[in-house]
Parts: structure tokens; C-alpha cells; sequence
């Protein structure tokens, strides 16, 4: 029996890949917010995305409209991130066309909308 990808060969097991934060800001050498080896993973993850085909999810990290409390620190140290969430440096790098729905937070709460997304077979 072919498990499928990721998978331990479970009857009735649903898998789902969720993909978080593969964007443009933190791929781009220039940008204040460049993760050393981005672009070394970028192919595994293809891989990943390709073999899980629509059961894939994207996450965004997108910036605040107005930050308030502790973000306020954050965006004086790097104001350039202060973009709407449509300008390109939110992307999801070309590589990775997301081929299923993407969740947009402007925090770490993606993962409960994620959840909602994904149903309550998610959260376990």
C-alpha cells in the first residue's frame, strides 16, 4: 500500500502540508529580514508541495495596518516592512505557487485560523 506522501500508511488518515512563511522579505538578500539558506530549502519544499498537491496550505506574514503594544518597537527597528498586504515583498516566492487557500496574519495567530481552515482534525 502507497501511504501517499508523508504518510505511515494509517487507514483514513487525512494529511495536509502547511507551508509557513516561504516570502519574498525573508528570501531576498537585500531585505532587512533575510533568512541565511532560504533559497537552499526552497526545492525541498517544492517537493513537498508538488506530492501533496491541493492539501497544502501557505501562511503569510503580513504587516499591521496600525502596530500597537510591543509591535511598535518592532516597526521602528524596520519600518520598510510597514507594507500593505498586497505589495510584492509579502509574496510567496515564485517557486512555491501556492496551489490551495493562504492564510494572512500580521502575528504568530495564523495558526488558529489555520486550524479553522482545516477543520478540527487539524488541532490534534
Amino acid at each position: 500500500m502507497d501511504p501517499g506522501p508523508g504518510g505511515s500508511g494509517t487507514a483514513g488518515v487525512s494529511r495536509h502540508l502547511v507551508v509557513i512563511d516561504m516570502q519574498q522579505v525573508f528570501a531576498d538578500p537585500a531585505s532587512g529580514w533575510a533568512t541565511p539558506g532560504f533559497a537552499t530549502i526552497v526545492p525541498t519544499v517544492a517537493a513537498l508541495v508538488q506530492a501533496h498537491g491541493p492539501a497544502v496550505t501557505f501562511t503569510r506574514f503580513v504587516a499591521p495596518a496600525a502596530p500597537t503594544s510591543a509591535w511598535h518597537a518592532h516597526y521602528e527597528q524596520w519600518p520598510f516592512a510597514l507594507q500593505p498586504p498586497d505589495s510584492p515583498l509579502w509574496d510567496v516566492v515564485p517557486e512555491l505557487t501556492p496551489p490551495g487557500p493562504t492564510v494572512d496574519a500580521p502575528r504568530f495567530s495564523k495558526w488558529a485560523r489555520s486550524a479553522d481552515l482545516l477543520g478540527p482534525a487539524s488541532a490534534a
